[in-house]
């Protein structure tokens, strides 16, 4: 009308041509009705919370403080009572016989055993300790721990103690370490033996400075014969004192030996049986005494075999004559080339030396 286009001051917008199918398809109708009941839903929530804010008025930020202060110590107090009580039952609970009877069953079923087998399978042992005492840097530590003081300081503190005497008597009564010292032992007593018999090769080289007839032969020298037969009378005389010893106790309980002649005599024909048993033992069936043994020395005959038992004898005999005019019978060992003595001149035999 045309009053109302002078009302409002402005001309009413031109009528538009619309699609008649336009708005009624189902897709379009869904989403106008979703559209609607969001709207409708805003509303009545708005509408909904009007009760609330005006009670939150009512009410005050005071009186909601006081009430969230009075929940907050309320939650506290109850908090506190509860770990209280928690804390008694666990007392309870561990002075009485649970803990027992739990560890009572951990040992019935072996439970510790089998954690610790099935953790040993599942570690290869050997390689872990042969990879840790491989590694530069456990050397390393090891080497550095055993330059501290405080290790020396340590060790000597020890040795008074007697839970270290026992743990040191302990280790040294273990087969292992005893076969470990007895090695060690050995290792240094052959050297010491090593470096003496060396030493008196060069003075034998020296006493005698020519060649040997034979040049695939090595020749016994004075020096370490002599040494060898110092070791051998030692030990003999050791032998006769013990055999000694037995015969002395044997006769003191028929009252004893007495003093005479015949005593004596028989004594000093016992000495010398033993003694030459002793030597005419050893070169029969081995051809060397222990003595020679350490020198490396060899007695053989003519033809580089064992010397028999008669020929053993006699040599025994010749070494007797050889000590008795002050030891004169070894001096032809400085100037034969075979380096023989009066004893080796009258069996036949002479002293090889190993190299």
């Amino acid at each position: 009308m045309p009053g109302d286009e002078e009302t409002t001051g402005a001309p009413a917008p031109l009528p538009t041509r619309r699609d008649p199918q336009a708005g009624r398809r189902p897709e379009d109708i869904a989403v106008g009705a979703v559209v609607f009941g969001a709207r409708l839903g805003v509303r009545a929530g708005r509408v909904a919370i009007i009760p609330f804010r005006v009670a939150g008025r009512m009410v005050g930020t005071s009186r909601v403080e006081r009430a969230t202060g009075a929940l907050g110590s309320d939650g506290k107090t109850a908090s506190a009572q509860g770990r209280a009580l928690v804390e008694t039952a666990v007392d309870r609970t561990l002075a009485g016989p649970l803990p027992e009877a739990v560890a009572e069953k951990l040992v019935e079923h072996h439970v510790v055993e089998r954690i610790v087998a099935d953790v040993m399978q599942q570690i290869d042992l050997d390689a872990l300790v042969t990879e840790v005492l491989a590694n530069e840097r456990t050397r390393e530590q090891f080497e550095r721990a055993l330059a501290n003081p405080a290790l020396e300081r340590l060790a000597v503190s020890a040795v008074d103690s007697r839970l270290t005497g026992e743990v040191a008597d302990r280790l040294l009564s273990s087969p292992q370490v005893r076969a470990a010292l007895a090695r060690q032992t050995t290792s240094m007593a052959g050297a010491l033996v090593g470096t003496v018999r060396d030493r008196l090769r060069q003075l034998d080289a020296r006493l005698l400075p020519r060649e040997s007839p034979d040049p695939d032969l090595h020749y016994g020298g004075i020096a370490t014969r002599a040494l060898a037969i110092t070791i051998d009378a030692l030990l003999a005389q050791l032998a006769v004192l013990v055999l000694g010893g037995v015969i002395a106790l044997v006769a003191s309980l028929a009252g004893g030996l007495g003093s005479n002649w015949l005593v004596d005599a028989g004594l000093g024909i016992g000495w010398f049986i033993v003694v030459a048993a002793y030597f005419v033992f050893f070169w029969t069936l081995a051809g060397e005494t222990p003595g020679m043994i350490l020198m490396r020395l060899h007695v053989t005959d003519a033809r580089g075999e064992l010397p028999s038992f008669p020929r053993s004898a006699v040599r025994f005999v010749g070494l007797i004559l050889s000590i008795i005019p002050l030891f004169a019978g070894f001096l032809p060992v400085l100037f034969d080339a075979r380096r023989r003595g009066l004893a080796d001149f009258l069996a036949g035999t002479t002293v090889r030396a190993e190299h």
